[in-house]
């Protein structure tokens, strides 16, 4: 009895132990894709759009928030010619 006792002490501090160890975690994942060299800002009806200046002020501002954010490029960031208008 003893020995079961013991066996099942252990199993409940383990437990609590695994469990105070788990701690919620966020991941934040800034994703851009298809880029096409679109290198400069366009100014559109709806405002400004696109340009890598942008985009960096963007990501700065998100790595500030989320210094530990992921940055992943989905690819196609040069298509065509090396700078497109």
């Amino acid at each position: 009895m003893k020995k079961f006792l013991l066996i099942l002490a252990a199993i409940v501090l383990l437990s609590l132990w695994c469990g105070a160890a788990a701690e919620e975690q966020t991941l934040t994942i800034l994703f851009t894709h298809d880029m096409h060299s679109h290198l400069d800002c366009v100014t559109g009806e709806n405002g400004k759009f696109g340009g890598l200046t942008r985009l960096k002020t963007l990501l700065d501002q998100r790595r500030a928030a989320r210094p530990d954010a992921l940055v992943v490029d989905g690819g196609d960031f040069s298509m065509g010619t090396l700078y497109k208008t």
